[in-house]
């Protein structure tokens, strides 16, 4: 499952774009 790898995709995408 790369739900979790996806999760922090995204979460390090937000975090960038703050």
């Amino acid at each position: 499952d790369d739900e979790f790898q996806k999760l922090c995709f995204a979460f390090g995408l937000e975090l960038d774009e703050v």
